[in-house]
């Protein structure tokens, strides 16, 4: 019975991690079109049928006409034209969609930029086909000058890596397929470390339910299944391995070890900046977590300051040295524009509101979907719905 007990978390994952991968495999195959190729083809065939009857015994009563129809159809339903009809039907439904190799196009027009930046690592090195005092550029964007590629350039070189091991293997997989499938790869490990996330602080249980929840979100789907050849998955992986280094810190006593979960989760923070424009607002959560933390033990210890010294240490170890080591490696990682993106990003968004120029042409900051306002209602709609909302803000 123990035994038992231990293990269904982990058969629980199992089911739960397949049921997210045959969701998020719906681009690649579309199954949803599979069946309204078998309902097309059905249809075709009761229209067919029905003609036949009523050509054939048109003095008959509807109810008898009904019954030689569902019969004739029924006999056609099993035999091999019927199903070799619904394959052509099938194949005829998904063909916008794919290439003359039945492989599914990239999801939007993005991915295929971030393809093509992948594609010069392997050629050139770095994810540009030109160097200009320094700087890379693409030169095929606002062509004939160029453009500077965006700062966050973890993706590229990642994926350019990870597809030179994988061809060791398959060298017959194409770059494109590859990078296809490869958001699938990024979101397994995402929910992986979840799972042992949860595990660890809390139990196998609630890291399946988070996994099952967050997994299932349609928003989640949407930004991580197969063909968004993107870095959304990796935009909450790397938060959780940041805050579970420093939980681990803290956990610790001795300096050594503090400072050697401390400094890792600085690396990662490091190498998120250089994910993600948005990198920074984990590190606001973390300093309003260790500030807060330092004050309340002010707060229950200040008359004690043996106790107080004791419990304030590791928070104090921990979050001057993730401080000044996340400076440290995203500068020597991802250089200066995160820093210099977010002040740009800082000065620009407190403008939104009023006219940034005299031009005729409307700011393009208020069309974008992304950047529209939101609302607390908003929050139920994008994590399952009001009932589980309420039910997981119940729990």
């Amino acid at each position: 019975m123990d035994r038992l007990k231990k293990i269904t978390p982990f058969i629980l994952l199992i089911v739960v991690l397949g049921l997210n991968t045959y969701l998020h495999l719906f681009p690649a195959y579309f199954p949803q079109l599979k069946k309204q190729a078998k309902l097309n083809i059905e249809n075709q065939a009761f229209r067919q049928a029905s003609q036949f009857v009523q050509h054939k015994y048109p003095n008959f009563n509807r109810l008898l006409q009904e019954k030689i129809i569902k019969g004739i159809v029924k006999d056609g339903k099993a035999k091999q034209r019927f199903r070799d009809a619904i394959e052509k039907e099938y194949q005829r439904l998904k063909g916008p969609y794919q290439d003359e190799d039945g492989q599914t196009y990239f999801l939007e027009v993005d991915p295929y930029c971030r393809l093509r930046f992948t594609r010069l690592v392997l050629e050139n090195g770095y994810p540009g086909n030109k160097k200009i005092d320094g700087e890379v550029y693409d030169t095929f964007m606002l062509a004939p000058k160029g453009s500077p590629v965006p700062p966050p350039r973890f993706l590229y070189y990642c994926s350019a890596y990870l597809y030179k091991v994988y061809s060791l293997v398959f060298p017959q997989v194409s770059l494109e397929k590859f990078l296809f499938y490869l958001p699938l790869f990024f979101t397994l490990i995402f929910f992986i470390s979840l799972f042992l996330f949860c595990r660890y602080f809390f139990s196998s249980m609630s890291g399946v339910l988070a996994v099952f929840f967050i997994g299932l979100s349609p928003v989640f789907i949407h930004r991580s299944c197969v063909g968004w050849f993107d870095q959304d998955a990796l935009n909450v992986l790397f938060p959780i391995l940041i805050v579970w280094c420093l939980g681990l810190s803290l956990e610790k006593k001795t300096f050594i070890s503090i400072a050697k979960y401390s400094l890792l989760a600085s690396l990662l923070l490091g190498l998120y900046a250089f994910s993600w424009i948005g990198w920074w607002f984990i590190l606001a959560v973390i300093i309003i977590f260790f500030a807060s933390s330092l004050a309340n033990h002010f707060c229950l210890y200040f008359k004690d300051k043996a106790t107080l010294i004791e419990k304030s240490f590791p928070y104090l170890v921990s979050s001057g040295l993730f401080l000044a080591g996340s400076v440290i490696f995203c500068l020597l990682i991802a250089k200066t524009e995160p820093f210099s993106f977010l002040i740009y990003s800082l000065g620009k968004n407190l403008q939104l509101g009023s006219s940034s120029s005299s031009s005729i042409w409307p700011s393009v900051l208020y069309t974008v979907s992304e950047l529209k306002g939101g609302n607390p209602k908003t929050i139920p709609i994008y994590t399952g719905g009001w009932t589980i909302f309420m039910l997981s803000l119940f729990s």
